[in-house]
This record gives C-alpha cells, sequence and structure tokens, in this order.
C-alpha cells in the first residue's frame, strides 16, 4: 500500500480536520480492495489527516483456506490467539460467499476491514481508484529507507474526486 496525508512527513501523523481524532466508521460494503482509499490509524477511533491506497493485486492474496484455518484456531483458544497473533483477523462466519469472491477478483487486504474482523478493528474506506492504479503502483515500487519512507518525495500534484456511477 502507499500511505500519504502526513503533513509533518514523518510517519507520526497529523491533526483532522476537527483537531481531534474521530470514530471509525466500517460498512460491510465498503472493503479494502486494491484501489481502496482508507484511513490509516493507530488503534481503534483513532483516524487524524492519514490515508492510504490498498495496492496489493490478487496475485498475493493467500487464500481463504489460510484465513479460515487461522479463524477455526481463534475459536477453539481466542485469548491464546490474539495474545499470539493479534487480532487482524477475518470472523469467517461474516465473510460471504460474495465478500469472498469479491478479494478473488480484485485483490486487497481484507484483514483490514473493520465490519469483518474479529475486534472490529480496521481500517473505514471512503473511496476507490477507478482510473490510475498504474501510477498508485508505481508509486509503490519507489525505492525506500528503512522505515518506509520514499527516498525521494513524491508529491500528488492533481487527485479528481468523483461519484461513482456504477
Amino acid at each position: 500500500m502507499i500511505q500519504t496525508g502526513d503533513p509533518s512527513g514523518d510517519g507520526t501523523g497529523g491533526q483532522s480536520l476537527w483537531n481531534k481524532a474521530f470514530a471509525d466508521e466500517f460498512n460491510q460494503n465498503l472493503l479494502n480492495l486494491r484501489g481502496a482509499v482508507a484511513m490509516a490509524n493507530s488503534g481503534k477511533d483513532t483516524n487524524g489527516s492519514q490515508f492510504f491506497i490498498d495496492q496489493a493485486p490478487v496475485s498475493a492474496f493467500p487464500g481463504w483456506d489460510n484465513f479460515q484455518r487461522a479463524y477455526d484456531a481463534y475459536r477453539q483458544n481466542p485469548e491464546a490467539f490474539v495474545a499470539q497473533y493479534g487480532s487482524e483477523w477475518i470472523n469467517m462466519d461474516k465473510a460471504s460467499q460474495s465478500y469472498q469472491k469479491a478479494y478473488e477478483k480484485y485483490g486487497g487486504n481484507p484483514y483490514l476491514d473493520g465490519y469483518y474482523n474479529i475486534a472490529q478493528k480496521g481500517h473505514t474506506v471512503f473511496g476507490q481508484v477507478f482510473d490510475g492504479m498504474d501510477v498508485v503502483d508505481k508509486i509503490a515500487s519507489a525505492a525506500t529507507n528503512d522505515k518506509g519512507k520514499p527516498n525521494e518525495n513524491i508529491i500528488i500534484q492533481r487527485a479528481e474526486i468523483k461519484k461513482y456511477e456504477g
């Protein structure tokens, strides 16, 4: 993924329009598919100014069998599972066939979907790149330092926001 929106440029974050963190807004229909634009945060209801664009292609998707095995282990012993692996896991009881097929078709990061997460933690999706993923991929391939920041500044000079008509 590529991340931006930090006015200081050092990855420590920035204030929201309201000068305070704001709540997550999860929705079962807004998914972190490839091209999704979502809020970056440091935990539940900590959204500020940073956001990211999901860039994971279909080829990087690990498969639903892996998610199901992890969820089965979680159900056997939730406390031990979260202690070892954290809570960034899919509640497979909520993962419908259409949900699964969307990730199989488009790629992305399902473990970021708060509505489907075992702990209701995740990242609010508020947009989708429909044109220009080649630019997102080019940005994602830029050389970075050990903190993931590009070695050369990358500046978004123009972005167009349109209502989806699909």
